[in-house]
């Protein structure tokens, strides 16, 4: 790797134009990571997924291969995102970092998605996770869960294309 993105302690106030600057942040790793030899090598290989397969198993695939190779672990301290091609080696990250690896590699598949931010009480945004327009409907993929369902606790949310 030529170049490490990794950035650290990064002061999430529950507020959407600080959500809009992490979010930035994300998209700035995501791009990196797609420029990185090594981290699309290393997808290509471990995720071996044919050009052939369909549209929703290529999904389901990107989804397995997350949960099963991530794990799920909060922040010590503060708000920490994890570059892609960064949290291949470190294995472990929040829902951002899900969120992030997840929309990754399904744009290195050609795979448009979006993030999606659940708030419990408006306007609080407390986790991410990604969704797909796929066949008309929005699909929702949470990596950060085995099966993939919208968490009913979650009262509010916001689509952030890009």
């Amino acid at each position: 790797m030529k170049k490490i993105f990794y950035t650290n302690k990064v002061h999430l106030e529950y507020n959407f134009n600080s959500l809009l600057s992490t979010l930035s942040i994300m998209k700035k790793f995501e791009n990196e990571s797609l420029k990185d030899s090594e981290f699309k090598n290393y997808i290509q290989k471990n995720l071996n997924i044919s050009s052939k397969k369909k549209l929703f198993d290529k999904i389901i695939k990107i989804h397995d291969w997350v949960n099963e190779n991530i794990q799920y672990q909060e922040d010590n301290y503060d708000e920490t995102i994890i570059a892609p091609r960064i949290l291949i080696y470190i294995c472990k990250g929040d829902c951002d970092d899900f969120a992030l690896i997840t929309k990754t590699i399904l744009k290195y598949f050609n795979i448009n998605s979006n993030y999606i931010l659940l708030a419990k009480e408006k306007n609080n945004y407390t986790h991410i996770a990604n969704v797909i327009d796929f066949q008309n409907n929005l699909l929702y993929i949470d990596a950060t869960m085995k099966i993939s369902k919208f968490p009913k606790q979650y009262l509010y949310y916001k689509i952030i294309k890009g």
